[in-house]
């Protein structure tokens, strides 16, 4: 669903519609289910160990969309 803004004629707001709620509520959840599955083989301490780089790559990830923008 596509809105004008009425502040500002260059925004353009979006919203997902109920169906488009519901396939992306399916699609995570299946999505989640998909990387609970391939996680089981490691150890607890291994899901923490690949939570924390994951989190480390997203951050250098932001860093590296920072310095590109500005």
């Amino acid at each position: 669903m596509k809105r004008k803004n009425t502040d500002d004629r260059r925004v353009r707001l979006v919203e997902l519609t109920a169906k488009g709620r519901a396939i992306i509520t399916k699609t995570f959840r299946e999505h989640a289910a998909a990387m609970e599955e391939a996680a089981a083989i490691l150890s607890k301490e291994e899901r923490l160990m690949l939570l924390r780089l994951l989190k480390k790559l997203g951050k250098g990830g932001e860093e590296d969309e920072s310095r590109n923008s500005g």
